[in-house]
């Protein structure tokens, strides 16, 4: 669907990958958006691949093999209910100190907008950008007012959501309306 292969990096960077798969005889289909993947009709073990253009045409490939990368899908629904904003794709808005404008609730992760000095605010889903975010969540955490805070529940592996005293985990159902729980 996006421009370039590995719109996470540097554009030359993408563009040195695409014409590396060129270079080897892989047709790079961007901007368009795969509808099915069935068996083909000439046989002998090829795929077909049906899809959209950008254009919304229809496009069609017989094909070998299928590298499908979708991505990753931030799961907000908790922080939004709880009546967190939310920004690019879905992800939970957060400030340059993780806050998610939520009473003492700060996240990091998959699940949040990410403040790049490039790219300004967006998706960015990357284990190194959700180790700084982390590690600027904690440092927010430490520095906060222990009697003023909720108590932490256990981590999420997808997800840090975190209320101190110690940097931890609230659970969200703590911050929902009675008749949400």
């Amino acid at each position: 669907m996006l421009p370039e292969v590995l719109p996470t990096v540097d554009p030359e960077l993408g563009a040195l990958v695409h014409g590396e798969l060129d270079r080897h005889g892989v047709k790079v289909q961007t901007r368009s958006t795969v509808t099915r993947i069935s068996r083909s009709a000439n046989g002998r073990g090829r795929l077909r691949v049906d899809g959209l253009g950008s254009d919304q045409g229809a496009l069609g490939w017989d094909v070998d093999l299928v590298l499908v990368v979708v991505g990753v899908r931030p799961d907000t629904d908790l922080l939004a209910n709880a009546g967190a904003q939310v920004g690019a794709r879905g992800a939970v808005a957060v400030d340059d100190s993780m806050a998610t404008g939520l009473p003492h609730v700060w996240a990091a992760g998959d699940c949040v907008v990410t403040h790049h000095r490039l790219l300004g605010v967006t998706y960015l889903p990357l284990g190194t950008t959700a180790h700084k975010q982390g590690r600027v969540a904690g440092e927010m955490l430490s520095a906060a007012k222990p009697d003023s805070l909720a108590a932490s529940a256990p981590k999420s592996s997808r997800c840090s959501i975190s209320s101190p005293p110690a940097p931890g985990f609230v659970n969200m159902k703590q911050l929902l309306p009675a008749t949400h729980r």
